[in-house]
């Protein structure tokens, strides 16, 4: 089984926007994740989700942070880790397109 250290990152959209997805044959558990508030001038919230695709069908989507402030400026971490299973997603949306960024950081099992 292979280990392999890795980030990711994406602006988050006012509707569910895909961070990212568990590939194939592949577990991973997520370390932290931050949401940065990039406005000058309006706080944001951000709602983070993800889906477990082993729920069957139709696959669950299970919340994790919903409607949580980030004021002007600053980040919210979420640092507790989270197991995914191949072809989980994890997803967020935000007060405002494109005015909240994510960055993940996680190890990938294969």
């Amino acid at each position: 089984m292979a280990n392999t250290i890795k980030n990711a990152g994406q602006l988050i959209g006012a509707t569910s926007t895909v961070i990212y997805t568990v590939p194939a044959s592949t577990s991973v558990v997520l370390h932290g994740a931050w949401f940065a508030n990039l406005h000058a001038s309006n706080q944001q919230t951000v709602t983070v989700t993800w889906t477990d695709s082993s729920a069957g069908s139709p696959e669950v989507e299970h919340t994790i942070l919903n409607n949580v402030p980030i004021p002007v400026n600053d980040t919210l971490i979420f640092d507790k880790p989270l197991n995914l299973e191949t072809g989980d997603i994890l997803k967020a949306s935000c007060s405002s397109a494109n005015d909240v960024e994510a960055t993940l950081a996680f190890v990938e099992f294969t």
